[in-house]
């Protein structure tokens, strides 16, 4: 059936005719029969159409052109008239008269309306009577026997949102937390924002106005008045208000979520996500700085290469071994070995005009290069690698694309260092994991081919494992001192006594504490710099493992580098001091 839409607004919105005015006014104290009258008088206007579908779709044709001249007419009377589209799109004013006018469907022309006072921004309309219609024409508040407002939807209804409502105003969330609690010892803060002035107003229930608020800006349950900032807590149907710190409140204006255990830090996600953002609060410019792998990835994306190491720090990959490696040639206590060190780790890659990075492993004679949007590519898919040094994250790709072709069996048997050096194999198949896991004499030897000796715990109290020979001797203070003169150290400890090692490299030993250079520091540290790190010597000795040294010296003899399997053997003292013992 074909309805013309715009018949029933006009009875609707016709607010000056007395059949209308009867309509939403009469009968006040009977609701039900009042919400009967409106249905019967919407129906009134429809015509049942009993039509084949040919007939119905000419009339539809007719239609939309009878609606499009119309339209034509309206708009040639409302330029002859000098009226104004309001934002109510059925009321048009005339400026220069203060008068509004109405569209009159069936006359195709304007009629003035006497009972308007006033047309909101929103569409609403008050009438000359101080009451309020939606923007449909509806009596959104009527007042109650020709005095009180009180909004149509309810006498429950708070009379400030419905007018807020039409006035366009925003309610703030302490508006609405106090309204839902039922709570009325703060009033002053049942405030709503005025998107036109960017001010906020105060709902006044005693005068039933808006009223300006001192108040500059309010985020969840906090608000601003000047430079002070404020906390609303609710306790049951009362509140109460306390002074809060910059910090707090720039926190939750931000929506961020402090992490647990760790003061001053929050995120922006509460999960593990690996493109989360941390943030930490910076008391002197009283700002939230970012920090974390994200920012730290990103910062490294805009870098070029510069032919040095600077700081870094682990990624997720358990690849400890390998930058412990790193960390052993760029940190000793001797600085005349450090220099050293450092001139063999130079050797392990280098740089062309181009800005690429070809990784050296000059213990298998091979080299890998590495574009810039190579190492991106890696940067932006994942933490997979160290953060903080493209040099370093060049080193790692190279490293595991050597290791792959281990596992995918490319390489011959004449070409795979023996396990005396790689001592554990990788300790996955998936070629993803390829650094998961290896040891620091794997490292050392693939980057520099040099020989590394490595010494272990045994269960004897005094009987030590070194290049697969039992000796007698103590992994203790007086050894680790002893070989730091000369070399670098890393020591295999379980961390918190966790069944997988960590491999560091040993920077010094006092009275009291092991000093050690770790590459895997908290991401919740805000100085990601590379210094010693203290731990106590109980703690220390207590999870040490095992530990490789080297001098990087000697070359690793060709007799080492064959796939053969280990021999262990034990010295005349061992054997004297445990008749029973038996090797590995």
């Amino acid at each position: 059936m074909i309805i013309n839409n715009n018949n029933i607004n006009q009875q609707i919105y016709f607010i000056g005719k007395k059949k209308v005015n009867n309509f939403f006014y009469s009968q006040k104290k009977n609701h039900a029969n009042n919400l009967l009258f409106t249905t019967l008088f919407a129906l009134s206007t429809l015509t049942p159409i009993t039509l084949n579908s040919k007939t119905i779709n000419t009339s539809a044709e007719q239609n939309y052109t009878i609606q499009d001249k119309n339209d034509s007419i309206l708009k040639s009377k409302a330029k002859i008239l000098n009226l104004a589209q309001t934002a109510n799109r059925n009321i048009y004013f005339n400026n220069e008269k203060q008068t509004y006018y109405q569209w009159d469907n069936k006359k195709n022309e304007f009629k003035k309306s006497k009972n308007i006072s006033e047309v909101y921004k929103t569409g609403y309309i008050k009438t000359k009577k101080g009451e309020y219609l939606s923007p449909k024409g509806n009596l959104y508040i009527k007042k109650d026997y020709g005095t009180t407002l009180i909004p149509t939807w309810g006498r429950y209804k708070d009379l400030g949102q419905a007018l807020a409502v039409v006035n366009g105003y925003k309610q703030s969330d302490i508006a609405k937390d106090l309204y839902k609690l039922n709570i009325s010892n703060n009033q002053q803060l049942e405030l709503y924002y005025d998107d036109e002035t960017k001010k906020y107003l105060r709902w006044n229930d005693g005068d039933k106005k808006f009223e300006p608020s001192n108040v500059t800006e309010v985020i969840g349950e906090y608000y601003s008045i000047g430079d002070k900032r404020f906390k609303i807590d609710y306790s049951g149907t009362t509140s109460s208000v306390r002074e809060a710190n910059e910090e707090e409140y720039q926190v939750n204006k931000s929506g961020l979520i402090k992490i647990k255990n760790y003061n001053g830090i929050y995120t922006d996600k509460e999960d593990w996500y690996e493109d989360r953002v941390l943030y930490y609060w910076n008391n002197k410019t009283s700002e939230l700085i970012p920090f974390g792998d994200k920012i730290d990835i990103q910062k490294m994306l805009t870098e070029k290469v510069d032919g040095k190491i600077g700081d870094f720090r682990q990624g997720d990959m358990g690849d400890c071994w390998l930058l412990a490696s790193i960390n052993g040639m760029l940190h000793h206590p001797n600085p005349i070995l450090r220099e050293k060190f450092k001139s063999e780790l130079k050797k392990c890659w280098s740089i062309n005009d181009n800005s690429d990075i070809t990784v050296h492993l000059k213990g298998v004679n091979k080299n890998y290069t590495f574009t810039k949007e190579d190492i991106d590519s890696v940067l932006i898919k994942s933490n997979h690698y160290s953060i903080g040094d493209r040099e370093v994250v060049a080193i790692e790709m190279g490293m595991e694309k050597y290791l792959r072709t281990l596992q995918n069996g490319n390489l011959s048997r004449k070409q795979i260092s023996n396990f005396y050096n790689l001592k554990i194999p990788p300790a996955t198949n998936d070629s993803e994991l390829a650094l998961d896991g290896g040891t620091v004499a794997t490292a050392i030897h693939l980057l520099t081919g040099k020989e590394t000796h490595f010494v272990q715990k045994t269960y004897y109290d005094d009987i030590i494992l070194e290049d697969g020979k039992y000796k007698k001797g103590y992994l203790d203070e007086e050894f680790l001192s002893d070989k730091l003169k000369n070399n670098m150290v890393f020591v295999s400890y379980r961390e918190l006594g966790d069944d997988y090692a960590h491999v560091v490299s040993l920077y010094g030993i006092d009275e009291d504490v092991v000093y050690i250079v770790d590459s895997n520091i908290d991401e919740f540290e805000q100085d990601k710099k590379v210094h010693p790190i203290a731990i106590p010597k109980p703690k220390f000795f207590s999870e040490l493992i095992d530990v490789t040294y080297s001098d990087l010296k000697k070359n690793l003899s060709p007799e080492k580098t064959k796939p053969i399997k280990m021999n262990y053997s034990a010295s005349d003292e061992v054997k004297k001091l445990y008749p029973d013992f038996r090797l590995k």
